[in-house]
């Protein structure tokens, strides 16, 4: 089958981009419009400068193409990395094409065709139950075609059935094992989006068996292995995505966003650059660069960043936590607590999003606000690490008397702290202060001499703890106040 929604669409060779016989025009009304083919294998033509004669290159594989320009009875479509001439009367608009194919099927509702071209139609419009049911019925009109299941997935996947999308990945699958690298690349990416990051790793690692040069395989498996924090094979497959793909914007993107997790800033920011410069537009580099400067603390970088990545790409709810992060750590509280009320429009049950906005809101001087927000965090996610430490920071160090509560905050800081694996040592300072709220200065100067040995201890915060260390000392040994 011919439809390819989800992956790379075009199989043709690729060409020089001369006319027919005179140049083209670029005034015709189709110029900068989308079109769909009304038929199987349109041929895809150039002219031969040595022979002069018009040759027939291939055939469109996808039918929904793109029109460059005119030129009589044809247009010049560019299709993956393959351009040529077709004729004019072998396609219909995207707009009257849902019509066009509609009385195909009034005249011979088995046309299974007309089905599977409306549904590309339906699609490309973002009418996905309505693709959903075209190409269901041309799945009942031939069951064994592995690239409609394929293709019926897709559509599935971009209505948020992802159950469903899978079941239709892996009835593909079955039906076609030995081709099957597009269809396991493309039930991959509904295992990453359900957290399902080992499947997804087992699938890009068939399509990539398959189809070695699958260069959006080994990306999405680099993708995969980063959010499961294996960072040396995420590195290997985004080398290996550039090897493939020099030039690849989104890999280099991506490569970038391991650097940084890595703390090799300077190998992140090259990355990002160049993916800048190679794509000014991508809203994936923003948004990785962005990240690094909040990690260095550069919250007015990250917030340049964060507000190129809105412009030029989606407005999720990640892109407003980043930036509602940053503009906290520029203490413009006002701002954050908007971006952070956009960020829960979006996605009203992310208890991060609550944990960032109480610290905003503390921040600002309103605590009890802060706390209802923390709270609110750890009903949403009993492991959310950093509500432990906001709420118990808050209850150790709250300007507020009436909120302090040192016992609570102990019970709450150690949550924090057992939960990150004890691998946050400005977590483990937040216990110190819990212990010397509740007039513990033994235990306080335990767990601060503990967090002071990790190398990963904020910097920005030393003089602070020393300071603390000092009193904690002097203070060792006398009796419990407070709590």
């Amino acid at each position: 089958m011919w439809l390819r929604i989800v992956s790379s669409a075009a199989c043709v060779t690729a060409l020089s981009g001369i006319a027919l016989s005179q140049p083209p025009s670029a005034s015709d009304t189709l110029v900068g419009e989308r079109v769909i083919t009304i038929k199987p294998a349109v041929e895809l033509k150039v002219l031969n400068p040595q022979t002069r004669q018009t040759e027939v290159t291939g055939t469109v594989q996808h039918p929904l193409l793109k029109v460059e320009s005119v030129q009589g009875g044809y247009l010049w479509v560019r299709t993956g990395g393959a351009a040529g001439w077709i004729p004019r009367a072998d396609v219909v608009p995207l707009d009257s094409a849902v019509a066009y194919f509609s009385d195909k099927i009034d005249k011979d509702v088995k046309d299974r065709d007309a089905y599977l071209r409306r549904a590309v139609v339906w699609y490309a419009k973002g009418e996905y139950s309505s693709a959903i049911r075209d190409f269901t019925e041309a799945i009942h009109l031939d069951a064994g075609d592995a690239a409609a299941f394929n293709d019926r997935g897709a559509a599935r996947y971009a209505n948020h059935e992802l159950e469903l999308a899978l079941t239709d990945y892996s009835e593909a699958v079955r039906l076609d094992p030995a081709h099957a690298a597009e269809y396991r690349y493309n039930r991959g990416v509904v295992y990453v989006q359900q957290g399902n990051l080992e499947r997804a790793v087992e699938d890009f690692t068939a399509a990539i068996e398959l189809d070695p040069n699958y260069v959006w395989a080994y990306n999405n498996r680099g993708h995969a292995w980063f959010k499961q924090r294996q960072y040396d094979k995420a590195l290997a497959d985004f080398d290996a995505t550039l090897r493939l793909a020099s030039n690849d914007a989104y890999a280099l993107a991506n490569r970038g966003r391991v650097w940084a997790a890595k703390q090799d800033y300077a190998k992140a920011q090259s990355d990002f650059d160049q993916a800048l410069r190679l794509d000014p537009h991508n809203a994936l580099a923003y948004r990785g660069r962005g990240e690094m400067w909040l990690d260095q603390r550069h919250y007015d970088r990250a917030l340049a960043d964060f507000e190129k990545a809105l412009e030029n790409g989606p407005r999720t709810a990640r892109l407003y936590l980043d930036e509602g992060i940053a503009r906290t750590g520029l203490r413009d509280y006002g701002p954050a607590l908007a971006d952070l009320a956009v960020a829960l429009r979006l996605d009203p049950d992310n208890a991060d999003i609550y944990t960032r906005r109480a610290d905003a809101w503390y921040g600002r001087g309103e605590y009890e606000a802060a706390l209802a927000d923390y709270n609110e965090a750890i009903r949403l996610d009993a492991e959310a690490a950093g509500a432990y430490a906001g709420r118990a920071l808050l209850w150790a160090t709250c300007p507020d008397p009436h909120l302090r509560e040192g016992r609570r905050a102990v019970d709450s800081a150690m949550q924090a702290c057992q939960l990150s694996d004890w691998r946050r040592p400005e977590w483990i300072d937040t216990l110190a202060l819990a212990y010397a709220e509740t007039g513990r200065f033994d235990e306080a100067l335990k767990w601060l001499d503990k967090a002071l040995e990790s190398p990963a201890f904020p910097s920005h915060k030393l003089a602070d703890a020393r300071r603390r260390r000092q009193l904690y000392a002097a203070r060792r040994g006398t009796s419990p106040t407070g709590g």
